[in-house]
């Protein structure tokens, strides 16, 4: 895979804050990071935990994420998913 494949690899984060899912392109997460750091701003608190060649090759990686987030939702806590 040469530099320019990889940037438009897709990239599955997770935030730990809003406890959701974002999903990127390589490219366009790196960019987002450069601009939170050119603001000044300490980053970001998504984290990758999946790269994949396309969107649709990361599918079947956040339905089964999606399913673990179902299994440690707390339904005293109003759907919020338990730290």
């Amino acid at each position: 895979m040469d530099l320019h494949e990889i940037e438009k690899a897709t990239v599955v984060e997770w935030s730990p804050r809003q406890r959701c899912f974002h999903v990127f392109t390589v490219r366009d997460m790196l960019e987002h990071n450069r601009r939170a750091f050119l603001r000044g701003h300490g980053g970001t608190d998504f984290i990758p935990i999946g790269f994949f060649p396309t969107d649709r090759d990361a599918d079947p990686f956040l339905e089964k994420a999606h399913e673990h987030l179902n299994h440690l939702v707390d339904k005293d806590t109003n759907g919020c998913v338990k730290s």
